[in-house]
This record gives C-alpha cells, sequence and structure tokens, in this order.
C-alpha cells in the first residue's frame, strides 16, 4: 500500500506542474454524506454495518487551467463509530467543457482514523492509509466562486484483530457538495 501511495503522490507533483500560467489559490469548505462500511469474521455473531453519517471537511489548494490540487482534512459525524477523520491529498483533472461550469476526474491519497466500538464494547481503532478517486461537477458562479458537487472512493481495507476476532473497515464512499474560493496571491 505504501508504494502505491508513493507511486500516486509522484504522478500527483508531475501533473500538478504542468501549467502554472494564472494559477489561483483555493479555500473550500465542504459538507456532504459519507457512506462507511465495517464487518467482522466473528462465526456465531458476525456484524456488517453499512452507515451513513454526515460529514464536514476544509480543504486548500491551486489551480491551473486543467488541473487543481488540494490538501483536505474531513470529520465525520458518526453512530456507532466513536469517532472517524481523514487527511490527504487529491488532484483533479478538469475537463473544461464551458465558461460556466467544468467537470473533474481524480486521484486522492492520505490518512484516515476511526474509532468504533463493537457489540461487546471492544474499542477497534483503524490507522492506515487510503488511496481513492473522485469526480464531480464544479459550477463557476462568479470570477471569485465555485460550487461543486462531487463523490469520492477511499478505499482503506484496515483491520483490527482483538479476542480473535477481525473487524474490517472499507471502503468509504461519500457524496459531497463544496464551495471554493478562488483568489490570486500577487
Amino acid at each position: 500500500m505504501k508504494r502505491k501511495i508513493r507511486l500516486c503522490l509522484s504522478v500527483l507533483l508531475l501533473l500538478a506542474t504542468e501549467s502554472m500560467a494564472d494559477v489561483k489559490s483555493l479555500v473550500g469548505l465542504e459538507v456532504g454524506f459519507g457512506q462507511v462500511n465495517i464487518k467482522s469474521d466473528e462465526i456465531q455473531q458476525a456484524e456488517d454495518i453499512t452507515e451513513t453519517v454526515p460529514l464536514a471537511g476544509i480543504k486548500i489548494g491551486a489551480q491551473s487551467d486543467s488541473y487543481r490540487v488540494f490538501l483536505d482534512a474531513h470529520y465525520y459525524f458518526t453512530g456507532d463509530f466513536e469517532y472517524i477523520s481523514a487527511y490527504g491529498v487529491s488532484l483533479q483533472y478538469l475537463f473544461n467543457f464551458s465558461k460556466k461550469a467544468n467537470f473533474f476526474l481524480g486521484l486522492n491519497t492520505g490518512f484516515l482514523d476511526a474509532e468504533y466500538k463493537d457489540k461487546n464494547s471492544v474499542t477497534r481503532t483503524f490507522s492506515d492509509t487510503y488511496i481513492g478517486a473522485d469526480a464531480g461537477l464544479n459550477y463557476h458562479l462568479n470570477d471569485m466562486i465555485d460550487f461543486e458537487f462531487g463523490a469520492r472512493f477511499m478505499d482503506v481495507n484496515e483491520e483490527n484483530i482483538k479476542n480473535g476476532v477481525t473487524y474490517t473497515l472499507d471502503p468509504i464512499i461519500n457524496g459531497y457538495a463544496s464551495v471554493i474560493i478562488k483568489y490570486d496571491l500577487d
């Protein structure tokens, strides 16, 4: 998994340097929902829970004519989980089909932390890297503000083994809306 993340980060950095002319700085606020799946391999009373939980996030980045790069942080407001948070980086390619909107496809990677209390009140912690993809539509309200709808897939595949029982957290799928503020640093 670490090799995949290193490769993904290398590709992100190479693509991000594609065109540094007319680069805008970005700050975004995000709200949405995340679908989280956790399951156990316990023979007698296996758990297989898929929970949809609200999320909030912040992202900062830069945008050229064809690419956007973000550093982001997300917090999930959970029911069965004690907490879930994710911190990462994403690179998105922009398909500029109109002056008012563009479509984007991207790659993301980062680190996820989560804590879950199982049915026997045993605390299960998950801390691992993730790799994934995102896609969405970005609407330009004006030169400074964008509104976007997106979806993000995060492949976590993290296990926690206690008392001979394995719990697996994977994957996390997000649907979100963001307000993005664009500005020049000049």
